[in-house]
């Protein structure tokens, strides 16, 4: 993990809800366009463990930073994402940790590859 920080992704928690009702819903405001992402790329709402487990193996692995917010401890991570295509994805996701307990998915959002792809 980089920047030094760890000891936080054993606690790392996604509500299906997040995922159904936000990140696979096509017609949500904010989540759409990434709805749209997720899908075309082979995940889909009516299995969302797939997706969970593709974020948390992400989380894990990827590139990580924190900050202090007004929420808790914020952390994002950027890295890549296994798809149900069998293909690699960038992108950054955001956690939050407000209790000290969990930390909880906020979003995820698709990253560009270096060199555009």
């Amino acid at each position: 993990m980089g920047d030094g920080v760890t000891g936080w992704q054993d606690r790392l928690h996604i509500d299906e809800g997040k995922l159904k009702h936000y990140l696979l819903n096509l017609d949500h405001n904010e989540g759409g366009p990434k709805a749209k992402f997720l899908i075309g790329i082979g995940f889909s709402p009516r299995a969302t463990g797939w997706l969970a487990n593709s974020i948390l193996e992400q989380a894990k692995s990827g590139t990580a930073s924190s900050l202090e917010s007004c929420f808790g401890t914020k952390y994002v991570v950027v890295g890549d994402m296994l798809a149900p295509n069998g293909r690699l994805y960038r992108v950054q996701t955001v956690w939050v940790d407000e209790n000290g307990e969990d930390v909880r998915l906020v979003t995820l959002v698709p990253r560009k590859r270096y060199g555009g792809s």
